[in-house]
């Protein structure tokens, strides 16, 4: 289970910086961020509804 956090908290910079990137260049990953979880697969906000 440590381990597994670990790697979560390892790839949260990455991830992070490639989003920006991402949000940069595509005006609707703007959405796509507010209905998606960064990195644990969670159901989508919109199916919670």
């Amino acid at each position: 289970m440590v381990g597994a956090a670990l790697l979560t908290l390892l790839f949260l910079g990455p991830t992070a910086f490639t989003e920006g990137i991402s949000k940069s260049h595509i005006p609707e990953f703007e959405d796509y961020q507010r209905n998606t979880s960064m990195l644990v697969p969670w159901r989508s906000r919109d199916d919670a509804r």
